[in-house]
């Protein structure tokens, strides 16, 4: 859902949940709200059941990303790790040259039918 927009997947109206965190530019989704959703969504399994998957789900994704490898979720995106090489940074506050390393980034790219979903009532 993105929440900035008040729609969910659907396309239907959805007014952010009382448990949704405020945020800057708009509200936050956590853990323990996607686990009460999505058993919301599965009353025939156990609130525990579906913590623990959710669990599951996202230690595999960690521990792939860990390898190296790329994960792809169709119709919503990948996550994959994007190599930075060291540079030369400079400090904002004074202009004083700062050395920054080279790192491992976690980049995600949105498929192209959630874009499309995001993007419906723009």
């Amino acid at each position: 859902m993105h929440a900035a927009r008040g729609k969910d997947l659907a396309g239907e109206p959805a007014p952010p949940s009382a448990d949704m965190r405020p945020v800057s530019k708009g509200y936050l989704m956590v853990r323990s709200q996607l686990v009460r959703k999505v058993f919301a969504a599965n009353p025939h399994l156990s609130s525990q059941a579906v913590e623990g998957a959710v669990e599951a789900i996202l230690k595999e994704i960690e521990a792939t990303l860990c390898q190296g490898q790329r994960v792809e979720l169709r119709g919503f995106g990948s996550f994959f790790i994007s190599h930075r090489d060291a540079r030369v940074g400079r400090n904002p506050k004074n202009g004083a040259s700062v050395p920054v390393a080279a790192k491992d980034v976690l980049r995600f790219r949105a498929s192209r039918q959630l874009l499309e979903r995001i993007n419906r009532d723009a």
